[in-house]
């Protein structure tokens, strides 16, 4: 508390010798005033009140691991984002009520308990503003730090070439659950049914008979067609995009079963080869055994 204290003098000196709301006192030489402001905060963790967005922003799911343990995630439906909390630390969220201060709330849970979790609830209250839950933002006072002392140089600029070669995305549709939603009650439902599993798993079979048949008899190309190593380049990306796609839909199909929303669909550049994709975050919300077959669900698409 000591060095709150110096930091709350030191910034109540700059505020006074500050003209037009700009700061500029002993701190405000150094370093901002508004990452003085942020430093401040953070040391003065215990008396901050976390308040949870509205309750009709949330849901809640409670699943049970194989030890029996429960767990909670938590998805804030605006943003489109998820948090998997443990016991304790879905604990502590449920103490979170807009009033009590985090001082408060470690205290009270030390009684009920007998366990300090002042580390817990720090890290927790990070991880809840990251996410959306809480209604103030992250403050990233050391990664605004970072970039502000960050240098460019030949390493960053190759490491960010490098990156948009070998994913780089070109669009994002966020409105995309509603079309899969429709092909799913008109037509992607058979593909769960037992006689389309059995189908789908004969068809795996003979190809993978049919090209072991091929590769025995030497008559498989992989880089040709037609004879031509530019045409068969082609029709292998071309095949690589296709099937890429239909894996994807299957995820998607997978996700609309289990009664979840597909967040987003969209292309992306993966290794300079074009490739559909969806956000399937959202099964995290369903049962163990959706999650598990989700997988799954992509290599037995149509």
């Amino acid at each position: 508390m000591g060095a709150a204290y110096k930091l709350r003098r030191a910034l109540a000196t700059d505020r006074a010798n500050s003209r037009d709301g700009v700061a500029n006192g002993p701190l405000a030489a150094a370093v901002p005033v508004g990452i003085w402001r942020e430093l401040v905060d953070k040391l003065a963790f215990v008396a901050y009140v976390p308040r949870p967005v509205a309750a009709e922003l949330i849901e809640e799911q409670v699943f049970s691991r194989r030890s029996g343990e429960t767990y909670h995630v938590l998805e804030q439906r605006q943003r489109r984002t998820y948090v998997s909390l443990p016991a304790d630390a879905y604990a502590l969220w449920r103490m979170m009520d807009g009033t009590r201060p985090a001082r408060l709330i470690a205290l009270e849970y030390f009684f009920l308990r007998k366990q300090l979790v002042t580390g817990l609830l720090r890290s927790l209250i990070e991880q809840l503003r990251e996410k959306g839950l809480l209604e103030d933002p992250p403050a990233r006072i050391f990664s605004s730090l970072a970039e502000r002392t960050r240098k460019p140089g030949p390493a960053a600029s190759l490491r960010a070439v490098a990156q948009s070669i070998i994913a780089r995305n070109l669009v994002v549709v966020r409105s995309g659950d509603a079309v899969f939603r429709v092909l799913y009650q008109r037509l992607g439902w058979l593909f769960f049914t037992p006689p389309a599993q059995v189908t789908l798993v004969a068809i795996i079979l003979f190809g993978l008979i049919a090209w072991s048949t091929q590769l025995a008899q030497d008559t498989h190309a992989l880089l040709t067609t037609g004879g031509s190593y530019l045409l068969g380049l082609i029709t292998l990306v071309l095949l690589n995009v296709l099937m890429i796609s239909l894996h994807e839909l299957g995820h998607a199909m997978a996700v609309k079963h289990a009664g979840r929303e597909v967040n987003a669909v969209g292309l992306l550049l993966y290794y300079g080869v074009p490739c559909a994709y969806v956000d399937t975050t959202d099964i995290w919300m369903a049962d163990r055994k959706a999650r598990i077959w989700l997988p799954g669900r992509g290599h037995s698409s149509p």
